[in-house]
């Protein structure tokens, strides 16, 4: 077999469309003579139509008008020594695994056989034990790399008959390119990828965090759209690990938006009207320990500070809830209780102050945490899809 061009590759039909020349020999001892009484007469042409040949069938033929080899002049020596070399126009069904698209790997088998001789009627050998498909007249494919080409013979018993039937076998391994789809669909994820770690790093108090997220949101779906072009039909378990991926990384992106939503929520916490300070297991696990690992500074205030400051807080509570809710007149009041009152609604905003300063820096923390998960799962994300 001369393979001449791989002409089509249709994962939806599992079926592969290729051009070749069928290299055929074969001795007919009805057809020998005596060149002495034929003017020296060696070889001659005739019409394939004229001559028998054999019942040779491509297995798996997706083509019913190429069922059998086209009719073409063959050659016959005074030997009985047929040649014939008829152009294959053929399409095979294949089983394609689409598990690493577009990093996959496919082969495919091109058989041919008899479907009446047995091998004690029609026996097929491989010229010269050849066992590769001759390439030197091949054309390179646009979308798929040949790696690797074989050949062999199979001897197959059926129950109906008492001798084996002889087939051929020819196997073309084929690698898809990948310069497209790196460009189209590998190098644009990666970037929504980037920036949605850069969503982390986006000032809690700037107003662009949020649209940003949104926005990669908005570019992995339009790139969900490109896929969905591109991708072959999926069918049984055969999905693409750029798919599995791609939908990992939409789960991440909607879970960055939720998590940014958090974020900006704990720091404008000091919007609300009653602003507590943050619980204890809380400080002690995010800003005191996670705050360590990601290098965050605890705050301007020490830990003796912010514990005297939370029970000032707690006493001026105590302190103005118990007096009377008036507005401050020098005149109305004398010194000492004006005084106090002063000093009990300085350190109860004091106390309001650092509150809302932790909960600001949970919200970082939170942040520089998740941007630690996000690119270690992007990265372990990518090492297993190029692993596969």
């Amino acid at each position: 077999m001369l393979l001449k061009k791989i002409v089509h590759v249709d994962e939806n039909q599992n079926s592969m469309h290729v051009k070749s020349w069928i290299h055929l020999k074969w001795r007919n001892a009805h057809l020998t003579w005596d060149p002495s009484k034929y003017e020296n007469i060696t070889k001659v042409s005739l019409p394939a139509a004229l001559v028998w040949k054999p019942d040779l069938y491509i297995h798996d033929n997706v083509h019913t008008e190429w069922q059998k080899f086209p009719d073409m002049p063959l050659t016959i020596s005074n030997e009985g020594i047929t040649l014939w070399s008829p152009p294959a126009d053929i399409g095979v069904l294949c089983e394609f695994d689409l598990s690493n698209y577009p990093f996959d790997i496919q082969t495919c088998y091109f058989t041919f056989g008899s479907l009446t001789h047995d091998r004690s009627k029609l026996d097929l050998e491989l010229r010269d034990n050849v066992s590769v498909i001759d390439v030197s007249w091949y054309h390179e494919s646009a979308e798929w790399e040949l790696l690797a080409t074989g050949a062999s013979r199979h001897a197959e018993m059926f129950y109906c008959c008492e001798n084996p039937f002889v087939d051929i076998s020819f196997s073309l391994t084929i690698k898809r390119r990948q310069e497209v789809y790196r460009n189209v669909l590998i190098i644009p994820l990666a970037v929504v990828q980037a920036l949605t770690l850069l969503v982390f790093w986006v000032p809690v108090n700037s107003k662009e965090k949020l649209t940003l997220a949104m926005l990669n949101l908005i570019a992995l779906t339009v790139l969900n759209l490109d896929l969905s072009q591109m991708i072959p039909s999926l069918s049984g378990t055969h999905v693409p690990a750029i798919v599995k991926y791609y939908v990992f990384t939409f789960v991440m992106v909607a879970v960055s938006i939720a998590s940014t939503v958090l974020v900006l929520n704990l720091h404008h916490c000091q919007n609300h009207q009653d602003v507590r300070h943050v619980p204890s297991w809380v400080k002690k696990v995010f800003l005191q320990g996670i705050g360590r690992i990601c290098r965050m500074k605890a705050g301007p205030y020490s830990a003796q500070q912010r514990q005297r400051l939370s029970m000032d807080g707690q006493a001026s509570d105590h302190t103005t809830s118990a007096l009377p809710q008036r507005s401050y007149d020098a005149s109305e009041m004398t010194s000492d209780e004006g005084v106090q009152e002063v000093l009990a609604y300085r350190l109860k905003e004091e106390a309001e102050r650092e509150a809302m300063k932790e909960w600001a820096m949970l919200g970082i923390v939170i942040d520089r945490l998740l941007f630690l998960i996000y690119l270690f799962c992007f990265i372990i994300g990518w090492v297993t899809l190029f692993r596969k």
